[in-house]
């Protein structure tokens, strides 16, 4: 067993009687008491459903489902250098390293919202890192599928009013109990992890006016959209959001503008997460190995 949380356990496993001798993770997944088996299996299906047909260099690759004592496993591929969150922790990586992981990031991200499919949990525990620390997106348990190919150009599924995420990670329309367009979600939490990356963490607790860090975050974009109520900023014109938001806490201006933008309050003003990839400052990072 090399992991164990809420979910469940992840172990390492071998094929058997192949000669393949390559290390694979096992995801074996806790019942929740408060719900049924079948309950609980469907869930389990619809994550591996999803998880099954992606197929990107920056995206972990699954396997197969396995019954394994009485419980399901999901097989995906094993990443021996862990998660982003231990590898922040431990302070190993330069920061040209960290912004290579951050394009990384949304490369990945972008490939699920070109498949239709929204993540909904993006955070450091989530990404891992392979061998040649290639960072590779995780957990499917909050991932939803806002676009089938059945639909027309430009319609999507809203997401009911519930709440599916790490709060902290969660942008304030989530908070306000009504459907959301998924998408916008993902690029909040990707700037969230960006903001990490550079070793500024989380700003709040929860993306709401009850709290403190929050409310002073929320008070520089209205003040802002006063005078710009488009919501379009620029390396010149930009919301004042106090401390974590300020030039020295970054390591490039550009970057900070891009967290920003990111970081919209108002999802239908916030850019994408390909207009992300397209920023000049992204652009200019070199990519490390893939």
């Amino acid at each position: 067993v090399i992991g164990k949380g809420a979910f469940g356990s992840v172990s390492i496993v071998y094929e058997r009687n192949t000669g393949n001798k390559s290390a694979y993770a096992a995801k074996t997944f806790r019942k929740r008491s408060n719900i049924s088996v079948e309950k609980h299996e469907k869930a389990i299906r619809a994550e591996f459903n999803i998880a099954r047909r992606l197929r990107h260099p920056n995206i972990l690759k699954t396997i197969a489902l396995c019954s394994h004592e009485q419980s399901l496993a999901c097989v995906m591929d094993y990443c021996r250098q862990g998660d982003l969150f231990t590898m922040i922790e431990l302070g190993y990586l330069t920061l040209d390293e960290r912004m290579c992981l951050f394009k990384q990031l949304l490369e990945g991200i972008s490939y699920l919202h070109s498949q239709g499919i929204a993540h909904r949990d993006i955070k450091p525990d989530n990404l891992l890192l392979s061998d040649t620390s290639v960072l590779k997106v995780a957990d499917f348990g909050c991932a939803t599928v806002f676009k089938t190919p059945s639909m027309g150009p430009g319609q999507i599924r809203m997401c009911p009013a519930e709440i599916c995420g790490t709060d902290v990670y969660l942008p304030p329309e989530v908070w306000h109990d009504i459907k959301y367009d998924p998408r916008p979600l993902d690029v909040w939490a990707s700037a969230l992890v960006g903001r990490e990356l550079i070793g500024l963490g989380p700003r709040w607790e929860i993306a709401t006016s009850s709290c403190e860090e929050y409310k002073w975050f929320g008070t520089g974009w209205l003040n802002f959209k006063k005078d710009h109520p488009d919501g379009i900023i620029d390396d010149n014109q930009y919301p004042f959001c106090g401390t974590g938001f300020e030039y020295p806490d970054y390591p490039k201006h550009q970057l900070r503008v891009l967290i920003l933008k990111m970081l919209n309050p108002s999802p239908s003003q916030r850019i994408t997460i390909d207009a992300a990839l397209q920023d000049p400052f992204v652009q200019r990072i070199e990519c490390c190995s893939s």
